[in-house]
């Protein structure tokens, strides 16, 4: 499995919005900068993120996007699968398993699966907030 710079951006831009005081809606220039992440490929993944209802939005003079829940809200599972859709290893295990050449080993696809989903559910956005710059984070309340 490998996470595309779709996904890795994502978490940049989850992470660049949680620079900004709670509620505060930030535009797509002001978020290039921040992110490193050029408008055109910052547009197409803010509405993944949005459709996955992770960002709110805000139109006119003074919109933009902020997140729609606090940092400690998100884990990276849900951020990543925005952008990236399903982490699992094999196609058969999207389907839900099933018939498929690897049945004698897909205990072996399942639990690397169970593994990464796991791995990346115990990590919040403030965690990870937390660990890039080691500074104590707004007070959400959302």
């Amino acid at each position: 499995m490998k996470i595309s710079t779709k996904g890795r951006y994502a978490l940049k831009i989850m992470l660049a919005l949680t620079k900004y005081e709670p509620n505060t809606y930030t535009n797509l220039k002001e978020l290039s900068d921040v992110s490193g992440v050029t408008i055109k490929y910052l547009e197409q993944i803010i509405t993944l993120l949005k459709n996955a209802s992770l960002l709110r939005s805000y139109r006119g003079k003074d919109g933009g996007y902020c997140l729609s829940r606090r940092p400690d809200d998100y884990n990276l599972l849900e951020i990543i699968t925005a952008a990236e859709g399903s982490l699992a290893p094999i196609d058969a295990l999207e389907r839900g398993g099933g018939q498929d050449a690897d049945d004698e080993v897909m205990y072996v696809w399942q639990g690397l699966y169970d593994a990464v989903k796991s791995y990346l559910s115990g990590i919040s956005l403030q965690d990870v907030r937390d660990r890039a710059d080691g500074t104590d984070m707004y007070v959400y309340n959302i």
